[in-house]
């Protein structure tokens, strides 16, 4: 099944999308103006609000001011051998994907799957080498969820830290965890994690 695509253009010159995961119960609603936000829903229930992302590259902000040039989406459904077996020698890779390519050079991939949601973000720029100052990943919960929070004492970890549960507002600003963590949205699990 196709992914859900609407464009609806505002007195802000924002531009709106709309992606579904293939059983329709994920939602990822985006908008591109002066940031790139996102929301995720689960069954029209919001678990993610204006959430935001951006790269810093040699100076300039990719993900602000954001004018989309293209928008293209496509879905998936196929199986992978991981070289290193899970719980079944076989994966089933089953998403729908919206890719929005912007005027300076970013672009965002978005995939809906049935179990979760992920973004990418790559970049199409004319140099060789260029030098990464910082990426801007916000997850913004809407109310003050409680989440299993795997609490860093420094940078160097073996990632083996208890997942403690706490108020997000809690959490001080300096504090520093390893992924993934857990928030649990009334019942809802997202866990915050990263791959390469």
């Amino acid at each position: 099944m196709a992914p859900c695509l609407w464009l609806a253009a505002s007195a802000a010159a924002q531009t709106s999308y709309s992606l579904r995961s293939p059983d329709r119960t994920i939602e990822v609603r985006i908008r591109a103006g002066s940031r790139i936000l996102y929301d995720v829903l689960r069954d029209g229930k919001t678990l993610l609000q204006d959430s935001t992302l951006s790269i810093r590259i040699d100076q300039a902000t990719l993900g602000r001011d954001v004018k989309v040039k293209s928008a293209k989406e496509r879905s998936a459904d196929q199986m992978l051998d991981p070289p290193v077996r899970q719980k079944s020698a076989r994966i089933r890779d089953h998403y729908n994907e919206l890719r929005l390519d912007t005027e300076d050079g970013l672009a965002v991939v978005f995939r809906a799957y049935d179990e979760g949601v992920a973004y990418r973000l790559e970049t199409v720029l004319t140099k060789t080498q260029v030098k990464v100052y910082g990426e801007e990943a916000v997850f913004q919960f809407a109310a003050d969820h409680t989440v299993f929070y795997p609490e860093e004492e420094s940078f160097f970890s073996h990632n083996e830290r208890s997942y403690l549960p706490r108020k997000m507002s809690a959490i001080a600003a300096s504090t520093i965890g390893s992924m993934p963590a857990v928030v649990d949205v009334d019942g809802v699990k997202v866990a915050i994690a990263e791959s390469d």
